[in-house]
């Protein structure tokens, strides 16, 4: 499902979250309703800080859509962070799209929704970049 022609200007639920970079790189999020947080998984596993073997978890998602070219032979990226386009901003179980704008390299991304800048709710924000919305999966 497209995710971001499905609900253009409405919030949806958002239970899981999905973004598939490739075969074999994928990071998802499933809600946690007690928790009111997002579990983090990377490819189909269970996704551990490193430092006390807790999973990762986030209150909010925002998914940007940038322009992206491959820089070399070894598959780096370039991500067009600068300029403006579309998102998805997730958090208490539900998403709604948003905008962002980054008008130079030394300014700080701002986010929009309705074209008002968007107010997270209070907690840890994870930020996915993706070069087409397609490869997000919201249920």
């Amino acid at each position: 499902s497209d995710a971001y022609e499905n609900f253009k200007n409405n919030v949806v639920k958002a239970d899981s979250i999905k973004i598939s970079y490739n075969k074999s790189n994928t990071s998802d999020y499933i809600y946690d309703e007690d928790k009111k947080m997002y579990l983090r998984f990377k490819d189909n596993e269970t996704h551990l800080d490193e430092l006390n073997n807790q999973q990762l978890k986030t209150k909010n998602i925002i998914i940007i859509e940038t322009s992206k070219q491959v820089l070399d032979s070894e598959g780096r990226l370039y991500l067009g962070t600068v300029g403006k386009g579309q998102g998805i901003y997730i958090s208490e179980g539900e998403a709604i799209n948003i905008t962002w704008e980054k008008p130079s390299k030394d300014e700080r991304t701002k986010f929009y929704l309705n074209s008002k800048e968007l107010i997270l709710n209070p907690g840890n924000s994870w930020i996915q970049v993706v070069s087409n919305m397609k490869t997000v999966i919201i249920k």
